[in-house]
């Protein structure tokens, strides 16, 4: 039973991980276009609390 347990563990660490990696790159995605876009953090900024 623990062994199954154990399994179950690592297969949740991968999908978290997994997830993760996916969300930061697709900020980090998303940050490369704004700066291509010519918007600067602060014009970012600005613009989200608008």
């Amino acid at each position: 039973m623990p062994d199954f347990q154990r399994q179950q563990q690592q297969m949740i660490n991968r999908d978290v991980a997994l997830l993760v990696q996916r969300r930061f790159r697709a900020e980090i995605f998303t940050v490369d276009n704004i700066n291509r876009a010519g918007f600067t953090t602060n014009q970012f900024m600005n613009h989200m609390h608008a």
